[in-house]
């Protein structure tokens, strides 16, 4: 977009057919931005359309109620929440200026990024600054969902994988500590077993000592 804008900028005005061309390629760009806004999902939900926005809505009795966004269970209990907000990334939305009632957001009275035309100098120059405007945004975003990517799902991640790793080495530990009670019984048993078939024999070979005695 930012580079058809600044050819367009820098096209003379009669050359009318890549003036057209640039507005031809810029319509095309703003079509695939919304067409990916309104098929990115999760499951059912949109992740880029604004409905998972962070936002505060007047409710019908006039009570103020903040919807949090998308939100995420990240640990082992129901309190375990986090919750992240992504903004509407449409055309419509992106590089939005805001101005009081009545005025001009600019001399060719672009509000977003949906109503660019660089078929004039003036178009041109305006688009840039809306294209700019919608490009820090869009980082902006991305900032905010890699920052809570990796301080927030990823941390919690790594927590809840060393939290499994020494439940998994304590469940060993159990184990192992009962088969050593159990080969612990099983050799005392094993010994007295032993000591008593040794006692046995002992006992059998008694009487034959005494017959050999008598005998002689």
């Amino acid at each position: 977009l930012r580079q058809r804008a600044i050819s367009a900028a820098n096209v003379g005005a009669s050359d009318q057919d890549m003036i057209d061309a640039n507005q031809a390629e810029i319509e095309n760009a703003l079509a695939s931005i919304d067409r990916v806004v309104s098929t990115t999902q999760f499951g059912h939900y949109k992740l880029l359309d604004g409905t998972n926005a962070a936002k505060t809505v007047t409710n019908e009795d006039g009570s103020i109620s903040t919807q949090e966004g998308l939100r995420f269970h990240v640990g082992p209990n129901a309190e375990h929440m986090a919750s992240t907000s992504i903004r509407d990334m449409s055309t419509n939305a992106l590089g939005r200026v805001t101005v009081p009632e009545g005025e001009m957001p600019n001399k060719s009275n672009f509000m977003s990024l949906a109503d660019i035309d660089v078929r004039n100098e003036q178009g041109a120059q305006d688009a840039l600054a809306i294209i700019d405007q919608a490009l820090t945004e869009v980082a902006s975003v991305r900032g905010e969902l890699g920052a809570f990517q990796k301080h927030t799902l990823e941390s919690n991640l790594t927590s809840l994988q060393v939290a499994a790793e020494n439940m998994t080495a304590a469940e060993s530990t159990i184990r192992d500590t009962d088969m050593a009670q159990e080969l612990a019984t099983f050799t005392r048993n094993q010994i007295m077993t032993q000591s008593a078939t040794a006692q046995l024999a002992q006992a059998n070979a008694m009487p034959q000592h005494v017959l050999r005695l008598l005998n002689g």
